[in-house]
């Protein structure tokens, strides 16, 4: 197994273009005039359990941003955000995840994003102990208004957290 390339950018956005997003996707209290967005149920998270089978406790909630075009109202926000500072040239799928704490942290199993080579930015909107583990081994922690930036076509897996609510994340794979 050749270790894997991957870059790290703490601070990735501005702190008000941080601040923005960060309120939007995780508010400080119970409001839901206009900021709320659609979060989908995922029942299964790539993963199994001490017998080898699937565990159906670990699920994920994801709202999806784009695939083949803008599925959004956030779509303009994180683009405009996100595009020169990724040299964005083709856009193929922006999704935020959302993890639910587990008393136990979970480690998910390894997944590529796609089979063909392509870039992926995961973008950490809050900071926990959660985590997203590189095939060579290489834990990469969640900080808030950090970029791991990596070829997601390599294996990879991400992790639920224990010490926050949630840990939510953006993915955004491109070219």
């Amino acid at each position: 197994m050749a270790e894997q390339q991957y870059e790290i950018i703490d601070n990735f956005l501005p702190s008000d273009a941080f601040k923005k997003l960060h309120d939007f996707l995780l508010p400080s209290d119970v409001k839901f005039e206009g900021t709320t967005i659609g979060w989908g149920y995922v029942p299964k998270v790539i993963s199994k359990n001490k017998k080898g089978t699937e565990d159906w406790r670990l699920f994920y909630l994801a709202h999806l941003v784009y695939e083949h075009t803008s599925l959004s109202p956030l779509y303009d926000e994180i683009i405009y955000n996100f595009q020169e500072l990724l040299y964005i040239k083709s856009l193929m799928r922006i999704k935020i995840n959302m993890y639910p704490n587990t008393e136990i942290l979970k480690e998910h199993g390894m997944h590529s994003d796609y089979t063909f080579p392509h870039k992926t930015g995961l973008f950490s909107i809050n900071t926990c102990d959660g985590y997203t583990k590189l095939e060579d081994g290489t834990k990469i922690d969640s900080v808030a208004n950090r970029m791991l930036l990596f070829d997601g076509s390599n294996p990879h897996s991400s992790s639920t957290t224990t010490d926050q609510p949630v840990r939510v994340n953006i993915n955004i794979n491109y070219f």
